[in-house]
C-alpha cells in the first residue's frame, strides 16, 4: 500500500471540485408534524435492530459514562453516533439502545465485541430516514432522547440507567436562526457523512479492519466521521468526499 503524505492529500480537494461532487446540501422542508416521530419511521434505527425493548429492567450493576458530546446533529439520510463507556463487574453486556421522547421502546442492537468485557465502549449509529423532515416545521428541533448499555441477566435482556442526549433534527440550513440558537458554534452540518466514507471506515478503521484503534482511526472521525468537521461546511463536504473517494479508489488508508 502506498502511503500518501499530508500534503498530498490536499492535492486531491482541487479535482474534487472540478469534477463536481456533491455531498446534499441540506434543503428547506415544509410542514408542522412532531419531530420526534421522524426517528418512528420504517427507514430509520439503529443497524442490525433487534425487537424492540418495553420497559426492560434496570441493571444497577452497570456504570456507564457518554463518550460524546450532550448534543448530537441528525441529518435526514445520514446517522449520528451513540457511544458509551461501560464498566461491567458480570461481563454480560450485549449491545446498546436509545429511546426517543415520547416513545415507551428501546430501539437496540446486538454488538459483539463487547460480549464477555468487563470495561469497554458501545459504539454504533443510529440512521436518520431521508423523510426525517418531510413533515416538520424547516427548523432545527430538539429531542430528548435516554441512551443505554443492554445486559443479558438470566437469559432477560436488561437496560443500563439511561444517559441523556439532546438529538438535533436539522431541517434547516445553517444559517437559520433556529439553528443558531440551539446548537453550540461549529457542530452544524451543511451535509451528511457520504457513503463512501462509510466504506472507507469499515474497510480501514472499523472493528477489526487494519487500523482499528490508531491514530489513523482518530483522524478520520475527527474529519470524515459520522460528525466530522469536513460535513461542516458546502465546500468542505465537496472536499470530504472526494477524499474517501481517493482513499478507496487507490486502496489507501493512512493520512
Amino acid at each position: 500500500m502506498i502511503r500518501p503524505s499530508r500534503a498530498r492529500i490536499h492535492a486531491w480537494l482541487p479535482l474534487a471540485a472540478s469534477v463536481g461532487l456533491s455531498c446534499g446540501l441540506l434543503l428547506p422542508y415544509p410542514g408542522g408534524g412532531d419531530p420526534a416521530a421522524a426517528f418512528t419511521l420504517e427507514d430509520s434505527g439503529v443497524e442490525d435492530e433487534q425487537e424492540p425493548l418495553f420497559d426492560p429492567p434496570t441493571d444497577a450493576s452497570i456504570n456507564v459514562i457518554n463518550n460524546l458530546e450532550d448534543i448530537v446533529v441528525a441529518v435526514p439520510g445520514g446517522a449520528f453516533p451513540i457511544s458509551l463507556n461501560f464498566q461491567a463487574p458480570n461481563q454480560n453486556v450485549v449491545g446498546g439502545g436509545i429511546r426517543f421522547a415520547g416513545s415507551d421502546e428501546v430501539q437496540w442492537t446486538l454488538l459483539n465485541s463487547v460480549m464477555g468485557q468487563a470495561t469497554g465502549d458501545v459504539a454504533f449509529s443510529y440512521v436518520v430516514s431521508p423523510s426525517a423532515c418531510d413533515d416538520v416545521a424547516n427548523l432545527c428541533h430538539e429531542v430528548s432522547a435516554d441512551q443505554f448499555v443492554i445486559t443479558d441477566v438470566g437469559g432477560e435482556f436488561n437496560v443500563s440507567e439511561p444517559i441523556a442526549v439532546t438529538v438535533v433534527l436539522q431541517c434547516a440550513t445553517c444559517t437559520s436562526t433556529s439553528c443558531i440558537e440551539i446548537l453550540p458554534p461549529g457542530s452544524c452540518q451543511e451535509c451528511s457523512q457520504p457513503d463512501s466514507c462509510q466504506d472507507l471506515y469499515d474497510a480501514c478503521y472499523g472493528p477489526g479492519a487494519p487500523f482499528e484503534g490508531t491514530s489513523e482511526e482518530k483522524v478520520f472521525k475527527q474529519f470524515l466521521g459520522l460528525q466530522g468537521s469536513l460535513w461542516k461546511g458546502a465546500e468542505t463536504c465537496v472536499e470530504g468526499e472526494a477524499l474517501c473517494d481517493a482513499f478507496l479508489q487507490e486502496d489507501r488508508c493512512e493520512f
